[in-house]
């Protein structure tokens, strides 16, 4: 995950006190977190509903005779929407890896 893309969010959810402790020198970490990762996750999957085809028809024109014009315009879209694919991806894996390791143990405790 791109650190560029977690600091930007955390920003965004910061509060009106903790974005003036920035004016005064203060660091955003780019360490991810489950607020920032959600956040990208939606981010990501919004994006991904504006387009009107999937990366699957996007294939299929591609391999259609055409426009060269119309060709480098579905390449473009569909290297678009395989980049937010894979990135939603790997938000979606680190949350799961979040989840599993905050979830408490289910060993029997031995008295």
């Amino acid at each position: 995950m791109p650190n560029g893309m977690i600091v930007v969010v955390k920003c965004l959810q910061l509060d009106e006190n903790s974005f003036k402790m920035l004016q005064t020198g203060a660091v955003i970490l780019a360490t991810p977190t489950r607020n920032a990762m959600k956040t990208i996750q939606r981010i990501l999957e919004l994006r991904l509903q504006k387009f009107a085809t999937s990366v699957e028809r996007d294939q299929e024109i591609l391999l259609e005779k055409g426009l060269r014009r119309k060709l480098l315009a579905v390449q473009l879209r569909k290297g678009e929407k395989e980049v937010l694919l894979q990135t939603l991806e790997r938000v979606k894996t680190w949350l799961k890896d979040e989840e599993s390791e905050n979830r408490p143990s289910k060993k029997p405790r031995h008295a």
